[in-house]
């Protein structure tokens, strides 16, 4: 009944007897374990292999120089250097004249292994009562000062196989390119630059293409030479205040601060940004190939964001210091280098989710919609 299961009723709960239940269970467990284990005791002396954690080879030979614990020992490998080991970790040497060498499967017995034990034991010339002696111990400081005992290192295999192909290529296209290639190769390769093809077409959310626009962004994002126009990037701020607004930041557009100030230092102002206090967002766009920082572009990638957001800070801070509110200027290049400082750890907080869903979600938007800006304002000047 039940799958062999003793019914439960009301009355089982009256006495419990918990601790008989847990011995019971122990003791089950200890007769499965003793049912496969193998007791394996080590002595000082013993030539065993020592299970390696650091590459190739899987196993190295040693021999044990002292005893830690129960189940516990330190090995001096045949290199000079000692290691501690559990048991599991340890095997015993069945050949001693393997000693120097490395092998894969410490568990594979030798051949040679059985008729040496053989002819010992008959050849045995130790009187009785006496300890052989064991072999000793010498500690040593470095590969160098290892004794001579007939062990062979194994040789050091460095792989000649180049770890990071892509950086190579890039460093060799970047070292041929023109200065003007190199900025726009640096603007593009920076973070979140490239994060517009990673988004996934949606016409429902306003994330699908154009085939016209979508040819023309590919050109222009390849460095292909296509017409120039000039660009509307309101859309970044209305994407930029539906995240606020996602957020629960309760976000306002185009503040001043003053009734008679046009300059409008917070283009989206968060009321209850961080411990309350207000924040003014101040978007803009600047471009890669800017002529004032153009010698700066060429070799680090973000100047010309940089040099904005400094210019930013420079006329806004003081402005936003008055009236209490934190000036976060947020600047992005037009080949899609942005200038950001924990922008997507904050809103993440807000809207408990993990930090890099809201910066995929975030930065992939925002690149999109200026690309796209850009591909429109090219296409509507050739026309």
């Amino acid at each position: 009944m039940l799958l062999g299961r003793r019914p439960r009723s009301h009355l089982d709960f009256l006495h419990l007897d918990i601790s008989s239940k847990v011995a019971k269970s122990q003791e089950l467990q200890k007769e499965a374990h003793d049912h496969h284990a193998k007791l394996r005791k080590f002595q000082v002396g013993d030539l065993v292999y020592a299970q390696n954690f650091q590459g190739s080879p899987a196993w190295n030979p040693g021999v044990v120089a002292a005893i830690s614990g129960p189940l516990s020992m330190v090995i001096q490998l045949h290199d000079g250097r000692t290691v501690c080991r559990h048991t599991d970790q340890v095997n015993l040497n069945l050949d001693p004249k393997l000693v120097g060498t490395n092998r894969e499967d410490p568990w594979e017995v030798p051949t040679s292994t059985v008729q040496d034990t053989t002819t010992s034991i008959g050849e045995d010339k130790t009187p009785a009562g006496d300890t052989p002696p064991l072999p000793a111990v010498t500690v040593v400081d470095s590969v160098a000062n290892a004794p001579e005992t007939g062990m062979h290192l194994a040789p050091f295999r460095r792989s000649s196989r180049n770890r990071h192909p892509h950086w190579c290529q890039f460093k060799k296209l970047f070292d041929n390119s023109t200065p003007i290639d190199r900025a726009h190769l640096l603007s593009i390769s920076s973070p979140h630059a490239s994060a517009w093809l990673s988004v996934t077409p949606s016409p429902s959310m306003g994330l699908h293409w154009e085939l016209s626009e979508f040819q023309v962004a590919i050109k222009w994002w390849l460095g292909i030479p296509v017409a120039q126009g000039q660009s509307c990037f309101s859309m970044l701020r209305d994407i930029f205040n539906d995240f606020c607004h996602s957020a629960c930041l309760a976000p306002q557009l185009e503040m001043s601060g003053w009734s008679r100030d046009r300059t409008r230092p917070a283009d989206v102002l968060a009321p209850n940004w961080v411990l309350g206090k207000p924040a003014a967002f101040d978007l803009s766009v600047t471009s890669t190939l800017n002529a004032q920082i153009f010698q700066e572009a060429c070799v680090t990638a973000g100047s010309a964001a940089m040099a904005a957001q400094i210019r930013k800070h420079r006329v806004n801070d003081e402005r936003c210091r008055d009236l209490g509110w934190a000036c976060i200027p947020l600047v992005v290049e037009t080949y899609g280098c942005w200038a950001l400082s924990r922008l997507a750890t904050r809103l993440s907080t807000r809207q408990g989710c993990p930090t890099s869903l809201v910066s995929n979600e975030i930065f992939g938007r925002l690149s999109l919609a200026l690309v796209r800006a850009n591909s429109r304002a090219i296409l509507s000047h050739s026309l």
